[in-house]
């Protein structure tokens, strides 16, 4: 009597059971590279992908607001037309979705790159659109318009234009720009400078030079005659905004913090602190060294210094592109202040709702030195102020400062900037 070979059987019906599993996994790969081949090869988005699996699957979870791991390890149930089959997404599709940015840390590898769809990193896809992704050691990432995101700084809000505002607290990662927010944010905030052409990005005469301080008849930078690598630190920070065009300058007045200064809101200036300890000697006291302290662990790709002139020129031009051919008025209204520096009174940074591009008191509260030089009264060499809203009518007007220990002012302060 023939019984048959229950072995025999059970593997045709495995071979059939795999044959048929194989078949919905292929089906499915096959309309992902569809939609992969009308994107140009590029990522889909998670409506797609469930568009897809739909077709093919019982009970597809809403992909909308889950994470790229959690879609790839989910388990799905085939439709009974297609028999009884457990299929991970995974299986199907393993590539990134078009619009989520996955988790990089560090330096981007060039094979990182070539797999990141539009975005920045680490920031959600609704912060920024058209994204272009760069390899750079210093540089992080780039948002919208080519502004760069340096090593230990995280898009808080903004735009090219309105200004891109950064911190080095995460916690302040795509918060936004507003008044009321910016009172909420913990890191230091800088904003990032446009300097679309190197030819522009010089120093411009004439600003300021107005009858009340007229003996400033012009200044100059870098100081030829200054400390032993003034001349040097000048030129690298000039090759980096024309090479990267643009650098970032502190969103506020500098305040005193437990580990050197700080550009937060809410808090004083820095002011009683002299600029160095004489015009070719910046000690460790000034704000000179002060500024060039912050950011210098590895982890962070920027080089701060005390702010140039060349670049509170370029802060103007950005503001009103008519400053470069000497037409335009830079005023009060034009410039907001939290305190008029006439007033004799310094407030805390940031009190005042009103900004320009971002930035907070630049014309007005304390006066701010730069690292510009002037030969003043029988040769002394002073070191320049701006911000001089209520002496200059301009906070492009500029002030001599004289650049001693023992000499300090409760209404000077400074501010910083960033180059890449």
């Amino acid at each position: 009597m023939l019984s048959g070979d229950n072995g025999i059987l059970q593997k045709a019906t495995d071979a059939k059971t795999l044959t048929e599993r194989a078949s919905v996994v292929e089906q499915a790969r096959t309309d992902v590279l569809g939609y992969q081949a009308d994107n140009k090869g590029g990522d889909i988005d998670k409506t797609q992908l469930k568009t897809i699996l739909e077709k093919y699957f019982d009970k597809v979870p809403d992909l909308t607001d889950m994470g790229k791991d959690a879609i790839l390890n989910t388990e799905l149930h085939t439709l009974a037309k297609y028999g009884t089959h457990t299929i991970t997404v995974s299986e199907i599709y393993n590539g990134n979705f078009k619009g989520e940015i996955p988790k990089v840390t560090g330096n981007l590898n060039d094979d990182e790159i070539a797999g990141l769809p539009n975005g920045v990193v680490e920031i959600a896809k609704n912060d920024v659109t058209n994204t272009t992704i760069k390899n750079n050691d210093n540089i992080r990432a780039v948002i919208t318009g080519e502004v760069p995101i340096p090593n230990g700084f995280y898009y808080v809000g903004g735009t090219k234009d309105e200004g891109v505002v950064i911190s080095d607290n995460v916690a302040d990662s795509g918060k936004g720009t507003s008044h009321a927010i910016t009172q909420t944010l913990v890191g230091n905030q800088f904003v990032w400078v446009p300097v679309p052409n190197a030819t522009d990005f010089k120093r411009y005469e004439g600003y300021g030079y107005q009858t009340r301080q007229d003996y400033i008849s012009s200044s100059s930078e870098p100081f030829e005659e200054g400390y032993d690598t003034e001349v040097s630190e000048y030129m690298s920070m000039y090759n980096s905004v024309t090479n990267n065009k643009g650098f970032y300058v502190a969103r506020f007045e500098a305040s005193q913090g437990s580990n050197g200064y700080e550009s937060i809101q809410g808090v004083y200036p820095w002011t009683n602190i002299p600029w160095g300890i004489s015009w070719n000697d910046i000690g460790t006291e000034g704000c000179v060294y002060q500024s060039q302290q912050k950011y210098t662990e590895n982890i962070y790709g920027v080089t701060s210094t005390l702010i140039y002139g060349i670049q509170w020129d370029a802060i103007m031009a950005w503001i009103d592109s008519n400053y470069i051919t000497g037409n335009c008025d830079i005023s009060n209204s034009f410039v907001a202040a939290s305190k008029k520096v006439e007033e004799l009174t310094i407030t805390i940074t940031g009190e005042s709702s009103s900004t320009v591009k971002n930035i907070y008191d630049l014309g007005g509260n304390a006066l701010e030195m730069t690292m510009e030089m002037n030969r003043g009264d029988y040769g002394m060499v002073e070191r320049i102020t701006r911000d001089n809203i209520s002496i200059w009518y301009s906070p492009s007007g500029r002030c001599g400062f004289t650049p001693r220990s023992d000499i300090k002012s409760n209404t000077c302060g400074f501010r910083t900037a960033l180059y890449l």
